[in-house]
């Protein structure tokens, strides 16, 4: 029972760290679809870390840099860039049921658990 119990605190845990992730491309997309309003040249606040901002100048509107792992980056236009968070998006939350129901069905052997040892 207490390796149920710790499976499902782990698994809370996981579901917690990838509830994280959705809200950080749900401001990614908030973000990327602000820099489509902005016209080249308009001043804009960045955030640098820790809810410190620099200000800055806006290059271009139709591409951003978008890092691809390993130190590589590539630019993209904005709007393959929202499809790929989009895509991400969709896959999160597709992984987000599935643990969810992980989740469920753990806490019902749980309970049994429980019932069973209180019944004895």
């Amino acid at each position: 029972m207490q390796e149920l119990q710790q499976g499902l605190q782990g698994l809370q845990q996981q579901l917690q760290l990838l509830q994280q992730q959705k809200n950080e491309l749900e401001n990614l997309i908030d973000s990327l679809t602000e820099l489509g309003s902005k016209k080249e040249g308009d001043a804009v606040l960045i955030p640098f870390g820790a809810g410190v901002f620099i200000k800055a100048k806006v290059e271009t509107t139709e591409t951003v840099i978008l890092n691809v792992g390993a130190n590589v980056v590539v630019e993209k236009s904005i709007v393959d860039t929202l499809a790929l968070v989009a895509k991400q998006s969709k896959e999160l939350h597709t992984i987000e049921q599935s643990m969810q129901e992980e989740l469920a069905h753990m806490s019902q052997q749980l309970q049994f658990l429980q019932l069973s040892q209180a019944s004895e």
